[in-house]
């Protein structure tokens, strides 16, 4: 090894062992000889050595980079499983031992679940290939970035604290709003709203908050919302009170345009409600939430997302998924998906309306209508 190399590892050996900092910081100070053990006298035998390790502040600052950077690991998991076992023990239910390292808890921010839980195109500048090569969307609804939905998450709350947490479903539960793409990876999501809170209060708080990070349609474009939501600029909902759900087309097939367009809305508008389907299919937890702190709770959750959005990037034989891929009209349920929550109307709770999103709807729902004519 190299004389430089050799002083690498003296530095790092210096950051390990207090004594010898102490002595190279008593030696510095007063310039001076001091006694110390043969291993130390042999690194600095010469006077330039010295200098070159300690002279200036850069080469500290260099060393203690070096070393933070490199050497020094701080530990992530507290759990004594490694590789698939460990794996295998968060997704059967105890991801508690791994949130701390996904939502970066400890750092300040939002951690590996903030990095995971966005949009793959920042500026959705590129149409989605599951619109583009879907004669069924394309080109009416070339110009939608995503989805957005709320779901009931249940809440393990003391009986004092549930008033607030209690809504429609008479157990305490979290409201969740979210976004998703295409390729059913959330985009945004909103975790920690009382079960009790409108679907339309989550959903105001998290676009008109900067805070909130929540990433806004561009100009043109939209997301496809269900009639819960407010009708705003960017945000495309249904024909008020005419057949929507898919079920209600299996007998009778669309009568005007209207149903028409309601029909590949709720179509497209599915992809949130298959990705809420696998992750509560997943995530036993979700179903059966332990008594952890509230804080701890929505922490979890917010863990799931992140976990749910990995998995779909970096495993292409996932069994829930590989379902979903091959069944496309499949949505897994359990008791906590909220189709009746998606009925009530926000018409009147919000102020907002956009005359521009009902051309957009009357342009998309006449080029359908007329295309099934031909």
């Amino acid at each position: 090894m190299t004389e430089a190399g050799d002083l690498w590892l003296f530095a790092i050996d210096l950051f390990e062992d207090p004594v010898k900092r102490e002595i190279f910081i008593n030696m510095r100070s007063d310039n001076s000889r001091v006694n110390m053990n043969s291993e130390i006298s042999k690194k600095l035998h010469k006077r330039h050595c010295f200098n070159l390790l300690l002279g200036s502040c850069y080469t500290n600052d260099l060393a203690a980079t070096y070393y933070y950077k490199y050497i020094y690991k701080e530990p992530c998991m507290t759990s004594s499983l490694t590789g698939e076992a460990w794996v295998m023990e968060v997704l059967n239910g105890h991801p508690i031992r791994c949130v701390n390292a996904i939502i970066g808890r400890d750092k300040g921010f939002q951690g590996l679940a903030r990095d995971i839980i966005r949009p793959k195109d920042p500026t959705f500048q590129l149409i989605p290939p599951q619109i583009m090569n879907d004669k069924r969307y394309m080109p009416y609804f070339k110009n939608c970035i995503g989805c957005i939905d709320g779901t009931h998450i249940r809440a393990c709350i003391t009986e004092s604290q549930q008033l607030p947490y209690i809504g429609r479903k008479g157990v305490p539960t979290f409201n969740v709003m979210a976004t998703c793409d295409f390729d059913m990876c959330f985009t945004y999501v909103s975790v920690g709203w009382e079960g009790s809170a409108h679907d339309t209060r989550v959903f105001m708080h998290s676009i008109q908050n900067k805070s909130m990070n929540f990433p806004q349609p561009p100009e043109g474009k939209y997301y496809l919302v269900d009639k819960g939501y407010p009708d705003r600029k960017g945000y495309l909902v249904p024909y008020p009170k005419t057949r929507y759900h898919q079920s209600q087309f299996q007998k009778e097939s669309p009568n005007n345009m209207q149903e028409a367009f309601n029909r590949s809305h709720s179509s497209l508008r599915s992809y949130i409600e298959r990705s809420f389907g696998i992750l509560k299919k997943r995530f036993r937890i979700l179903r059966e939430m332990p008594r952890f702190s509230v804080q701890t709770q929505i922490d979890v959750i917010t863990a799931t997302f992140a976990l749910h959005n990995y998995i779909r990037t970096n495993s292409q034989e996932d069994i829930l998924f590989a379902i979903i891929d091959q069944h496309p009209n499949y949505i897994p349920r359990d008791e906590l998906i909220d189709v009746s929550n998606r009925d009530r109307s926000a018409e009147g709770l919000f102020e907002g309306r956009s005359n521009e999103m009902k051309h957009v709807r009357n342009d998309i729902a006449t080029l359908i209508w007329n295309a099934r004519r031909k």
